[in-house]
């Protein structure tokens, strides 16, 4: 069982996914990310969109919510490399297969401006380090998004508030946050382009120069 410690696991949850297992396999469930300060809650629709939505409908693995069995993974290997990085999630998604059975759990995040502002960039360095290819096409498509939202401002916002109120169906879980996804994409790009050129970050209250793949400082 691989999970994190910060959302809340319904009593029923290591049951459900050992059930789970039997019928699927390695299986994974979906983080819905419900922000604390104002940054993280303006963000919250682009967050589902872009990161829950695809680990959702795309079999992807999401670290705080796993289970498999150690013979699925080259388990020395794994470990061995797990020592050397940064992200659970990203080297999880390199070595196990699994079915996203599409349980959304709520995990909230945040608290201050200053987290808010290193979780992207955080995220921004997994997958530049773990999926090159995934972080350009989000840059792209995003990029693509704001001019559409600047030229055509009004339909942008109705077609973007129907979409996210969608994905937010999807997912299972209503938030009136879906309206703030126009001016959440004015925000959001901007965060890409300075998660992308920076080079540390803060996590857990450690900042991490990330150098490579399995090239990771502590910078005191």
């Amino acid at each position: 069982m691989w999970t994190d410690d910060d959302f809340h696991h319904p009593p029923d949850w290591l049951a459900t996914l050992n059930s789970d297992y039997e019928d699927h396999g390695s299986v994974s469930e979906v983080p819905y990310f419900v922000g604390r300060d104002p940054l993280s809650v303006l963000l919250e629709p682009l967050y589902a969109s872009a990161g829950s939505l695809p680990l959702s409908l795309g079999d992807q693995i999401w670290g705080g919510s796993v289970i498999f069995e150690r013979g699925d993974i080259d388990e020395a290997a794994f470990l061995d490399e797990l020592r050397r990085t940064v992200s659970d999630d990203g080297l999880l998604m390199e070595y196990l297969q699994v079915t996203n059975v599409g349980r959304t759990h709520i995990v909230p995040i945040g608290g201050s401006i200053h987290e808010a502002v290193e979780r992207p960039v955080r995220w921004t360095q997994i997958l530049r380090w773990h999926f090159h290819g995934a972080i350009t096409g989000t840059w792209f498509v995003s990029l693509l998004v704001l001019a559409g939202a600047v030229l055509a401002p009004v339909p942008a916002v109705v077609a973007l508030t129907v979409l996210h109120l969608g994905v937010n169906e999807v997912l299972g879980v209503r938030r009136w946050t879906a309206v703030l996804a126009y001016p959440a994409l004015f925000v959001f790009v901007p965060l890409l382009l300075y998660a992308f050129v920076r080079r540390t970050f803060v996590w857990g209250g450690r900042r991490y120069r990330w150098r490579g793949k399995f090239d990771v400082a502590v910078v005191e």
